[in-house]
């Protein structure tokens, strides 16, 4: 099953942070969680919105939100989001302008019944953007380099065997350009032409593009003016695509240059159904929870890669390629989610709100694909994913306050979220915590209310390039602009 399971990481993707054996132990990561982003009213109070509600944003947290709208509304949100990443003092930057939500909620008010409005609407929000894009150079020394990745692939399998490809893509394609030959003293082990003390003036850059969004239908109903409930059915969409360019240069050997690249690029899709409530304490408070059933994603994947090698001596230029793979497929299993909130509201001229929000990744799985793109044979390689998983992740929290201030037309707001890393103990120093600052102001005229805000935040990534490559730490700096219109109608 090794055989397999080198091929599975060789298909998951070379580039992500390398937790444990399995490189897919990331995914879960991939489609849980959600940024500071959204009308500009919901961004700029941090996200804390579910004991609130009648915000377009704020019905992708809790459906109940629906119920509390009075007139139906349209709203929206145009944001610029910049990344900073830097490692070894090294930066890179990527902007990105967006459109990431815009949604309408109708009301209709019912006329002497307890239920005063049953409303309904069509949510699309920006759950996560993901805008990694590394860069940077080192110099590499002997044991850290791709090619002592290439050999753990190899030693262990005969020559024949590396030929054929049982060994996995990586020991073919490195026996292929000659990088690495068959150990003459020692059977089934592998030298490389490269020598142990040679260091190399190392080249990385890696990207990790993309979005994961909700679209959602919503239905709320208002009861009493003190119960709303609601609940939410639709889609969630992942797209991703990552890729990793990595060049080694050498100054002693036959071997001057060594240069791989892959993508991988990613679809995955969800249906999604959750449900909320706000209960109204005293005419001021409010409660609220609410609940994300678990969702599994159908994956689809492309990859394709290259490996050349520069060799000073008769060999020349070698190069081996592989991919584009036909599509496969498989699942990414996350749990259920849950919340609860509480705001205070002091004559429509002050609201203060926070909230916590509970998602265990530990329970996610992995599964092969039963619907005609699944690759035969890797269930094996799928279970053990899915407790490398069970070991590698815990609980996620999410805290989210918001502020907010009114002063006649004009709205003064604050907030911040913090989410906690995902990872146990053994593997917490791979991320650290997230928080965000949030700000920003609103104008009202009329029936429409004009919104602008702002976002900050500082936190840190571990990152690998392969297995045996030197463990860097990224720090990365979010700072996002957005500005948004509701309107009334």
């Amino acid at each position: 099953m090794c055989k397999k399971i080198g091929l599975a990481l060789t298909l998951l993707g070379l580039a992500f942070i390398q937790i444990a054996r399995a490189q897919s132990v990331f995914d879960p990561y991939l489609v849980s969680g959600s940024d500071v982003i959204g009308t500009g009213r919901f961004a700029a109070m941090g996200g804390a919105f579910s004991s609130l509600g009648g915000d377009g944003s704020a019905l992708s947290i809790n459906p109940a939100g629906s119920a509390v709208f009075i007139q139906s509304q349209l709203d929206g949100s145009i944001t610029s989001i910049n990344t900073q990443n830097s490692i070894l003092m090294q930066g890179r930057a990527n902007s990105n302008l967006s459109i990431p939500t815009v949604n309408v909620v109708f009301a209709n008010p019912i006329a002497d019944s307890p239920w005063k409005t049953v409303n309904f609407g069509l949510v699309t929000n920006r759950m996560r953007t993901f805008a990694e894009d590394i860069s940077y150079q080192r110099e590499t020394p002997a044991g850290n380099q791709m090619v002592d990745f290439f050999l753990s692939q190899a030693n262990g399998f005969s020559e024949q065997e590396v030929v054929d490809g049982d060994a996995g893509l990586f020991a073919s394609a490195a026996y292929d350009t000659y990088l690495i030959d068959p150990d003459t003293n020692n059977s089934n082990s592998y030298v490389t032409r490269i020598p142990d003390v040679d260091s190399s003036d190392q080249s990385i850059t890696f990207s990790r593009l993309g979005q994961l969004s909700d679209y959602e239908i919503t239905v709320g109903g208002n009861y009493n003016n003190q119960l709303y409930i609601g609940a939410n059915i639709g889609f969630s969409g992942l797209t991703v695509t990552e890729s990793f360019l990595n060049t080694e240069e050498y100054d002693q050997g036959t071997v001057s240059t060594v240069q791989y690249f892959d993508e991988t690029q990613r679809n995955a899709s969800a249906f999604i159904f959750k449900l909320g409530a706000i209960y109204r304490v005293t005419p001021n408070l409010r409660v609220s929870a609410y609940y994300h059933a678990p969702r599994s994603y159908r994956t689809i994947v492309n990859y394709r890669g290259a490996l050349d090698a520069v060799h000073t001596d008769t060999l020349g230029n070698r190069g081996f390629s592989f991919g584009p793979f036909q599509e496969y497929a498989y699942r990414i299993k996350v749990p259920q989610k849950f919340g609860i909130g509480a705001a205070y509201i002091l004559k429509e001229n002050l609201i203060f709100s926070l909230e916590y929000e509970r998602t265990n990744l530990a329970e996610s799985e992995l599964a092969n694909d039963t619907r005609g793109l699944g690759i035969d044979g890797f269930e094996s390689f799928y279970r053990e994913a899915t407790v490398n998983i069970s070991q590698f992740y815990r609980a996620v929290s999410t805290f989210r306050g918001g502020l907010e201030v009114r002063l006649d037309k004009l709205y003064l707001r604050g907030g911040f979220n913090v989410q906690t890393q995902p990872f146990t103990s053994d593997f917490s120093n791979v991320f650290t915590d997230q928080t965000t600052l949030t700000g920003g102001a609103g104008y009202r005229i009329n029936n429409v209310t004009l919104d602008g805000y702002f976002s900050y935040a500082s936190f840190n990534r571990e990152y690998q390039p392969y297995d045996f490559g030197v463990v860097e730490t990224n720090e990365v700096t979010q700072f996002n602009l957005g500005i948004g219109m509701t309107y009334k109608f």
